[in-house]
């Protein structure tokens, strides 16, 4: 079996023609091994805006050393069902049809929690993949949840009323929460330079943990996407157009219920590459605000401009109120370290800024350490840059975190240990995660996992004087298929 093949096994995508157009999944852990070999590649590879499209990493090689995947030769159909392949692979000359389930069976204690509750999270879903000949794909996910969460996240899903980036919830039993997402999109290439994308779901822009520009923090979204690539690969322009709400209600006369505020939102990155090691991307987010009391989306044609920050200039009432336009920058020092950075700017005015640097280094083919700074002086009397009451850039609208990684691959064995400290306003925020993974299925990367949880937040109250803290110690054991991040510490 070719490196390429055992790549593709690893970060599930289906093992199918290089003419396909379907997105890596969008997950942190899922990029190391390909951030490992982008700076060590001799060809020019844009992965500042993710999630990234197959085919612009078909020709990578990941060191075979690293997955160390056994082969599967004269093993019995159960154990390469279990094992090594998807649920369901379907593939002839003109069509590819994947199938796969998707699980998240997790049980845990938190044993600094004085509820006398049960935690526990449970997810059933599936995942489609689908290639009609070498210009059009689709995939489309679905997963349905319940779940008793630790009481900070508990007390975070209450006051938002969305599961951490996963959508609306439903109380469930007591003190459970009952939410679903779904997600799909169409990928269409009509040519080799231009692929368009329309569906659902997330976009991350950054080389970071978090994205001072547009994070995958939130729920998902309506999207239409166009991407193409210049000046033989060396720039590279998105186009990414969507359609955001708010989770309060218009005004409504009628007795069934009022629908939620809407906005929509434009961005466009234009990343210029002009060698392996240097990659500088311009960043330009828009809230357009729906101000129709009917739910209408009164938008002016200046929505559709295609060139980045022409509205910015341009700026009226109607794109009025948290713009954001930025840099996005990372450079490749030696061969095994990414440094990267990002600057933000929101409408335009000097002390609503953010700003973001940090590093990988890459050590042989099994060990990666992160280290990472965020600072954000946003200083918005009013936020639009949300999305289902979660940002879309940062956790905190004023604040400074500083974030570390360290992991280590050997074989199907995995190792995370992170930490970070967040600071905003009166509240300080420590987080600790350490997670010990087996991958028992790459193929659409099912894992067990055995971790430990650490979060204490100090608050001091001004009024009296005096600081508060409490801890939460969650110890879990799950088995998954980590398909998307999310995001905990915080």
């Amino acid at each position: 079996m070719s490196r390429l093949l055992y790549a593709f096994l690893f970060i599930s995508i289906p093992i199918l023609a290089l003419g396909q157009n379907l997105n890596v999944s969008l997950n942190q852990d899922f990029y190391v091994p390909f951030e490992r070999s982008i700076i060590k590649s001799n060809q020019i590879i844009h992965h500042g805006f993710k999630p990234l499209n197959q085919r612009s990493i078909s020709n990578l090689e990941i060191n075979e050393t690293v997955l160390s995947i056994s082969r599967k030769e004269d093993r019995s159909y159960v154990a390469r069902k279990l094992f090594f392949e998807h649920f369901l692979f379907v593939d002839s000359s003109k069509f590819q049809l994947i199938v796969d389930p998707i699980v998240n069976f997790e049980y845990g204690q938190d044993i600094e929690d004085q509820r006398d509750v049960n935690l526990y999270k449970n997810t059933r879903g599936f995942n489609v993949k689908a290639n009609i000949g070498n210009r059009f794909s689709f995939e489309s996910t679905f997963r349905e949840n319940q779940a008793n969460l630790p009481s900070y996240l508990s007390e975070r899903v209450e006051a938002t009323q969305v599961a951490y980036g996963q959508g609306r919830v439903k109380t469930f039993n007591e003190e459970g929460f009952d939410f679903s997402m779904a997600s799909a999109y169409l990928s269409f290439s009509p040519s080799e330079r231009v692929n368009i994308q329309a569906g659902h779901g997330k976009h991350f822009v950054g080389f970071g943990h978090r994205s001072t520009l547009l994070s995958d923090l939130s729920f998902n979204y309506p999207f239409l996407k166009v991407e193409s690539n210049w000046l033989a690969n060396k720039l590279q322009y998105q186009n990414l157009y969507t359609l955001f709400q708010d989770l309060d209600r218009l005004p409504s006369s009628i007795n069934s219920e009022a629908l939620f505020e809407r906005k929509r939102g434009s961005f466009h990155y234009l990343e210029y590459k002009p060698n392996t090691k240097l990659s500088i991307g311009l960043f330009e987010g828009l809230i357009w605000p729906s101000l129709d009391s009917t739910g209408n989306i009164n938008v002016n044609a200046n929505y559709w401009i295609p060139i980045i920050y022409v509205n910015t200039l341009l700026e009226n009432e109607q794109n009025a109120g948290n713009n954001i336009v930025g840099l996005n920058a990372a450079y490749q020092l030696i061969s095994n370290i990414l440094l990267y950075g990002q600057l933000s700017m929101a409408d335009m005015e000097t002390d609503n800024l953010s700003f973001q640097f940090g590093a990988k280094y890459f050590i042989g083919d099994r060990w990666m350490i992160q280290g990472e700074y965020n600072n954000s002086e946003n200083n918005l009397k009013s936020n639009l840059y949300t999305h289902y009451n979660e940002s879309l850039s940062l956790p905190y609208i004023k604040g400074e975190e500083f974030f570390g990684k360290i992991q280590y691959r050997l074989n199907r064995w995995i190792s995370n240990a992170s930490m970070n400290r967040i600071e905003s306003g009166s509240t300080e925020i420590r987080f600790v995660d350490v997670k010990q993974s087996y991958l028992i299925n790459p193929a659409y990367n099912l894992t067990i996992s055995l971790g430990l949880q650490y979060r204490e937040e100090q608050m001091e109250n001004s009024k009296i004087g005096n600081q508060t803290s409490r801890e939460n110690v969650y110890i879990y054991f799950g088995i998954s298929t980590n398909l998307q991040n999310l995001y905990f510490n915080y």
